[in-house]
């Protein structure tokens, strides 16, 4: 299953099932404005009959503290349902961003989705 991206002009959200994983595609940059939007998408992935929820972060190359809000709220819903959720491929600058958060802590990060896919 996969769905359309939802959009607007810097970033676009991604979701594709695939058993029972949810891979969830990040591209562009997180604002205020696309914070509300990504959290709902990544909620509606997390609500899927799923065990995994796999951000690929490899495209996004901003976030803004609402994106990491977004990305702790699918956090704590992933706990409450419990499904695992891992990071794909954040650039070094997303990478410094999730390590100030101390969100490297709550979750494993890949280099790439078939390492994520294949644990």
């Amino acid at each position: 299953m996969s769905n359309p991206p939802a959009s607007d002009e810097t970033f676009t959200v991604n979701v594709e099932q695939r058993g029972d994983v949810a891979i969830v595609r990040l591209c562009g940059s997180t604002t205020m404005d696309t914070s509300t939007n990504l959290q709902e998408r990544l909620f509606e992935a997390v609500d899927l009959p799923v065990k995994c929820l796999v951000l690929e972060l490899s495209q996004l190359d901003f976030m803004t503290s609402a994106g990491l809000g977004a990305i702790m709220a699918t956090y704590l819903r992933c706990r409450h349902r419990k499904c695992r959720m891992k990071l794909v491929g954040p650039q070094p600058r997303i990478v410094e961003l999730l390590d100030l958060a101390k969100i490297t802590e709550l979750f494993s990060v890949y280099k790439t989705l078939d390492e994520a896919l294949a644990v």
